[in-house]
């Protein structure tokens, strides 16, 4: 007796339209996008998802980037930075800072000289060392940065006050930060902490939460 089995091979391709909805994100996903677009955070915000791997957070995400691009107006300016892209390759930092400054490129509003200060701020953030832990505050970051550059907060308050005049809502949205290595993860959430702040920013993160807080454990000195 031959016995025949019938299997249905999947590409585990998280999903883009709520359509396709078999997880029950879809209502969730409309919700949350609907409450980005009602935020006007003037000291910025920041938003996570946590869940284990293969439990759908991408989809989820691109349930809300759908759903976003669905609405005519007051919809923030989407910025998607995945960086287990460049995961062991390149400077986290400037790559995150580029893809922000790739973004706001097109906005007509964003003027070079804003574009200018960002990639100077990028400039000063990947050329300091990371910190053995998170307490990465302004005046730290101030005795980093070297003398022929401006101090860091104050580059930052000169990027915040443009934003502050624009008015403008950005969402940045990061995904698989799970995936990077611990200290990437350091890195990246380093980076996040220092631009937390900026008004009209909203940070829309997804990971599992035990590889993040394993990831940024006091390392033994």
């Amino acid at each position: 007796m031959t016995t025949v089995y019938n299997f249905e091979l999947g590409a585990d391709k998280p999903l883009t339209n709520p359509k396709d909805d078999q997880l029950g994100y879809a209502s969730f996903a409309r919700h949350l996008a609907e409450s980005i677009c009602n935020m006007s955070p003037v000291e910025g915000l920041v938003l996570a998802i946590y869940g284990p791997w293969g439990s759908g957070k991408t989809t989820l995400l691109n349930f809300v980037v759908h759903y976003l691009q669905q609405r005519p107006s007051e919809r923030p300016v989407i910025v998607p930075f995945n960086p287990w892209w460049f995961s062991g390759h390149e400077d986290l930092t400037r790559r995150f800072f580029a893809r922000l400054q790739a973004v706001l490129s097109k906005e007509k509003v964003v003027k070079e000289d804003l574009r200018k200060k960002i990639a100077d701020l990028a400039e000063l953030l990947s050329e300091a060392p990371l910190p053995s832990s998170l307490r990465w505050t302004g005046k730290l970051l101030g005795k980093l940065a070297s003398g022929k550059h401006k101090e860091v907060p104050e580059l930052k308050e000169e990027i915040a006050d443009a934003l502050r005049k624009l008015k403008l809502k950005i969402l940045v949205i990061i995904d698989d930060i799970d995936r990077l290595s611990a200290d990437e993860i350091r890195q990246l959430f380093r980076v996040i902490k220092t631009v937390a702040d900026f008004p009209y920013c909203v940070y829309l993160l997804a990971f599992d939460k035990t590889v993040a807080i394993k990831a940024l454990e006091v390392q033994p000195v």
